[in-house]
This record gives C-alpha cells, sequence and structure tokens, in this order.
C-alpha cells in the first residue's frame, strides 16, 4: 500500500510561510545563520584587501562600472576586469589578456550615488564591486550603508553577516532582500575564488630553511625538557618556530590563505611544514613531542604519536557525534514545554541577576530587560556600550516566577523571532556542541591560557 500526500493550493501556501519564518533563517542570538566558509573568506579577502602601487581606475572604465547595473557585472566581465585569462588553442597558439585591474586600484565614488546622503568616497574598485553587486544588488545599501573600510575575510565578512542578520531580524530588510544578499555573496565569492585566491606559493611549497635551523637550535637546547613531557617548553618551541615563519612569509601571496581566515596558520602551515608539535599520549596521559613536518616525513620512532593523534582526530568524528546527537535529544525533552508569554505580561519578580557587560557578552545581553532607578529598561545595539565596564541588574528566564516566561524577563528577542515555544531552540544547543566536537577533528593544536579567577568572577 502506497500513501501519498495532497498537494493543495494550501499545503503550499504554509510551507512557504513556514520556509520563511525567520528561525529558517537566524540563530537564536539572532545572527545570521547562512553564513559562509573557507574559499569564500578567501575570496573576499583577496578582493578587498589593500596593495602596493595602487592606480586610478581609468576615467572610461570608472563611468562604464559607473554606470553598469549590479546584474551587468557578469562573471565573464568581472574576470576581466581582475583576472589574468590565457585563450589556449591546440597545442601552439595561446592568448593571453593580463587582467584591467588589480583589486586595490582606486575608483570615486560620487556623492549620493548609493543613497541620498552619502558622500563622494575614494576606495578600491574591489569594494566597490562588493557595495555594487553584493549590496546594491539586494536592494539594501540604503540600510547597510557603504562599507569601503572593512577587510572581508573571515571576522570583517561575519561583521557584515551579522549587520544584514539584525537588520532582517529587526524588520529593516525583508526576506527576499535578505534571501538576495545571501545568493549574491555566495554567487560573488565562489566566482572570484578561481580568479584571484592563492592556496599555495613556491615559498610555502616545502619547509623553509631558516625555520628548520632554528627548530633543531631549539630541540636540541631542550632536549630534557622534551624527554620529560614538559608541555610548556613544547609550547614554546611551537609557537617561537610559528611565529618566525610568519615573519619571514609576510609578503607572500600564499599568506593570503591564512590572512584571510580560511585557514590556520598556527595548525595547518605548522603540521605541513614546521612540525607537529605535542600530542597527547592517552595510554600514559602525557604529551609526545614530534619535531617533524608532514613534508619532511613521518619518522619510525613517531609513528606511535602520529597514530594517537589520527585516533584523537577520529574520536569526535563518530562516538562525540552520536554523544551530541543524543544530548540534544535530551535537551529537546527537557526544555521543549518553555513557552514565553504574550508580550506586556510582567511576572514583577524581584530576584535579578547582576551582570557585568563587557565587550566579550555585550551582544548576548543585547534585547535583555535591567532595572535602573527602579525602572526596567531594554538593552538595545545603540545604547549597550554605554554600560560596558558597568554592572547591572537585568531580568532572566530563570528567575521568572510565571508559568510561561513573562515577556519582561524573557526579553525581545524570542518577540522579533517570531517564537513563542522557545524549548525547541534547544535543537541550536546540541548543533552548537557538535560543532565544537568535530572542531578538534581538524586542529590538533595545543592552547595554554592563564586564567584570571578575580575577571572571571567579576563578569559573573
Amino acid at each position: 500500500m502506497s500513501i501519498r500526500g495532497l498537494w493543495t493550493d494550501e499545503a503550499n501556501l504554509e510551507a512557504e510561510e513556514i520556509m520563511n519564518r525567520k528561525m529558517t533563517a537566524l540563530n537564536v542570538t539572532g545572527t545570521n545563520a547562512r553564513v559562509v566558509a573557507k574559499e569564500v573568506f578567501n575570496s573576499y579577502y583577496s578582493l578587498t584587501k589593500l596593495g602596493d602601487d595602487p592606480k586610478d581606475v581609468d576615467p572610461t572604465d570608472a563611468r562604464m562600472y559607473l554606470s553598469t547595473s549590479p546584474d551587468g557585472f557578469t562573471r565573464s566581465l568581472i574576470a576581466k576586469m581582475f583576472a589574468d585569462t590565457a585563450n589556449i588553442q591546440g597545442s601552439i597558439n595561446t592568448t593571453r589578456r593580463k587582467a584591467r585591474h588589480k583589486t586595490w586600484d582606486r575608483i570615486t565614488i560620487p556623492a549620493n550615488y548609493f543613497y541620498n546622503g552619502h558622500p563622494e568616497v575614494k576606495t578600491t574598485i574591489g569594494r566597490f564591486m562588493f557595495n555594487k553587486y553584493v549590496l546594491q544588488g539586494a536592494g539594501i545599501i540604503g540600510a547597510t550603508k557603504l562599507i569601503t573600510d572593512k577587510l572581508l575575510g573571515k571576522e570583517g565578512l561575519r561583521e557584515v553577516d551579522h549587520q544584514i542578520g539584525y537588520l532582517y531580524l529587526e524588520d529593516v530588510i525583508t526576506r527576499a532582500q535578505f534571501n538576495a544578499y545571501s545568493d549574491r555573496r555566495d554567487n560573488l565569492g565562489y566566482w572570484l575564488n578561481g580568479m584571484l585566491a592563492h592556496t599555495i606559493s613556491m615559498k610555502m611549497a616545502k619547509p623553509l630553511k631558516e625555520i628548520e635551523t632554528l627548530k633543531k637550535q631549539l630541540v636540541s637546547k631542550h632536549k630534557d625538557e622534551i624527554e620529560a613531557g614538559n608541555i610548556d617548553v613544547m609550547t614554546d618551541i611551537s609557537d617561537q618556530l610559528v611565529a618566525r615563519a610568519k615573519e619571514l612569509l609576510e609578503d607572500d601571496p600564499g599568506m593570503d590563505l591564512y590572512k584571510s581566515g580560511d585557514l590556520d596558520f598556527a595548525s595547518n602551515y605548522k603540521n605541513n611544514a614546521i612540525l607537529k608539535g605535542p600530542v597527547m599520549n592517552k595510554l600514559t596521559n602525557e604529551f609526545d613531542f614530534i619535531d617533524t613536518s608532514f613534508m619532511n616525513g613521518i619518522e619510525i620512532k613517531d609513528i606511535p604519536a602520529h597514530a594517537n593523534s589520527i585516533l584523537a582526530g577520529q574520536y569526535p568524528a563518530s562516538i562525540a557525534t552520536a554523544d551530541s546527537g543524543y544530548m540534544g535529544k535530551k535537551l529537546l525533552a527537557l526544555l521543549q514545554m518553555i513557552e514565553v508569554d504574550e508580550e506586556g505580561t510582567d511576572c514583577k519578580t524581584k530576584n535579578l541577576i547582576p551582570v557585568t557587560v563587557t565587550e566579550r557578552n555585550k551582544e548576548d545581553l543585547v534585547y535583555s530587560y535591567f532595572e535602573s532607578g527602579g525602572q526596567l529598561q531594554l538593552l538595545t545595539r545603540e545604547n549597550v556600550d554605554r554600560y560596558v565596564g558597568k554592572k547591572i541588574l537585568i531580568r532572566s528566564p530563570m528567575s521568572c516566577v510565571n508559568t510561561k516566561i513573562c515577556s519582561y524577563c524573557a526579553g525581545r528577542l524570542f518577540y522579533l523571532l517570531g517564537v513563542k515555544q522557545a524549548g525547541l531552540l534547544s535543537t541550536q544547543l546540541s548543533h552548537s556542541n557538535l560543532n565544537l566536537s568535530l572542531k578538534s577533528k581538524h586542529n590538533s593544536s595545543i592552547t595554554l591560557h592563564n586564567l584570571d579567577l578575580d575577571i572571571i568572577i567579576e563578569e559573573t
């Protein structure tokens, strides 16, 4: 027997409404959930970086670009602008064409060009392209304003993504505009990757001689501490070698891969071309030290340590995945009944939670209510910076005395997201936990931290 669902107009309308709820595009914090990584970071870093010897874009070209619509910047036009190309016919005839511009060549954007009120701006042709194709093309540049002061690597692009998420959360832009931004960002990012992005260079294709010499000196000098399993010394050796390699490669084009945030220099390049470094031995609960890199090759004495490293990396992809999934089910079972009450409800609890606002936690506190002068006030993105470094008393779901969480203890975020069953958002907690587990598979570097208990106690 087969069962088929009815394909009705009502069902399609319901599916459309569900697919376009804010929670399908935003995280529980209100940030953009439709983010990118890796190659796109590298592309936008190359598009928006500043380089040596910038030239002014030819006036004729500048007028053409300014008069071209966002959709007029096709992949072929962008390739002519930024990419060195070659047309090979058979094995003999080759036509080579140099790019018209470096991405850091300068172009002047006239006043009021993108929206009324912005001044004349001289910026790079690459940054103009992002504003033109992505922001203007999505119809949101009036809300975001010109973005010409950011280097759009990993951190810069995520700042823009968060801004777009907040604009959608607060109904400044529509869902169609939000979707258009995401699609155009991805289109341009992946188009540019083959045109601009460097993945390796000749200098990075083999270990650096100076680093190999320094490594031998440090390993010989600290031989006794390494044999004793001194993790502080092992980590210091790795850190010194990584820092020196960064200095030697600072101006190398292959560094764009790491500067953009696409890969982690202290993990990927270190393992490939410097040394593996300290590796936890689960049998002894001590650290082994591997002083060779993958390019050097694995020495016989280091095979057990490499095996330990492989097993330690594989665990998160198997056992920890199951653990995270089970934890998610437990959280959902525990929290699924938590519901936010109607707007305007107030349990009038006197149990307020003292919190010191810091640069690190301020984004998490936005949309929360706090007491000031006997009155409840709302923390917003506009006023939160005024309270950084200060201790405030906030209303929290943890201290609500109603059956359903009242609107002042819940804060404004759930209402902006259009969510009443707040407990259902616990699925995002298990997803975050899974990502943290899987991250250890790809990054086996050892990092040491000094904790200042006075600061921790003060912030909490």
